[in-house]
């Protein structure tokens, strides 16, 4: 939405104006309201728009939610008083993991995995090897070997690989170059000379993640401009082709 953004239906618009200022701006009480009209309550179309057609909303459209947006929907199943948690300093200042403690019932490992998904929609899904054809969050369906899937990801297209590792795997793709980040403090500390950025201190001395990312953005523009990798450095250049059947 822009300054110069023209409504389709500027009466409507109008309507919801005076609707969220009666409403004195609640939000939750506005999309309540939303909600609640037939429009809303219309299906979903599950198949997008061709290229260049102009979506008709006849419904709300399907879109993936992110895993904040799962994780905040599981909470607001869980708890009757989650506006009052919200609100209470000492509740935010409760780490994640606590969080998770107090949903009884669930699935820790997979509520976990979400909440490490990041937020970011995923805008496709693609097989091995093949080129993304949409920008975001593209995810690759790889084997689980980190040496196949960083070579799944460089037949794809991938330029600069990020491999998370906790352990500090000693491999490294030959075509593009790959940045081992690890948030194991035993691993930063036994293996500094196999990692590119150490984010440890995130668990062991409180960093901000945003001081921290910030760090792994710098040295992947350092190393775009032609830093040499740890795994440059110490001739970790495998490639491993994903074969059919089982693979060890």
């Amino acid at each position: 939405w822009k300054k110069d953004t023209k409504a389709v239906h500027p009466e409507l618009l109008a309507e919801l104006e005076k609707l969220i200022v009666k409403l004195d701006f609640d939000l939750r009480q506005f999309e309540r309201v939303l909600l609640h009209t037939k429009l809303f309550q219309r299906s979903s179309d599950p198949v997008d728009p061709k290229p260049g057609q102009a979506p008709l909303f006849t419904g709300p459209i399907l879109h993936r939610m992110s895993s904040q947006q799962v994780w905040d929907s599981l909470l607001t199943l869980v708890f009757d008083d989650l506006d009052d948690r919200l609100r209470s300093p000492d509740y935010r200042a409760q780490s994640t993991y606590t969080a998770f403690e107090e949903v009884k019932g669930a699935d820790k490992a997979k509520l976990l995995a979400i909440a490490k998904g990041g937020t970011r929609p995923i805008t496709q899904v693609i097989g091995y090897a093949e080129p993304p054809t949409k920008s975001g969050l593209v995810i690759m369906d790889t084997p689980s070997a980190a040496c196949e899937s960083m070579t799944g990801l460089v037949g794809g297209g991938a330029q600069i690989i990020i491999f998370s590792t906790g352990r500090g795997n000693a491999i490294g793709a030959p075509v593009a170059p790959t940045i081992k980040i690890t948030g194991n403090p035993h691993t930063a500390k036994s293996m500094p000379e196999n990692i590119d950025v150490d984010v440890s201190a995130i668990i062991s001395d409180g960093e901000n993640l945003n001081v921290a990312s910030e760090r792994l953005w710098i040295e992947v523009m350092k190393i775009a401009a032609g830093k040499i990798t740890r795994a440059e450095v110490l001739k970790e250049d495998q490639l491993s082709v994903s074969r059919f059947g089982p693979s060890v």
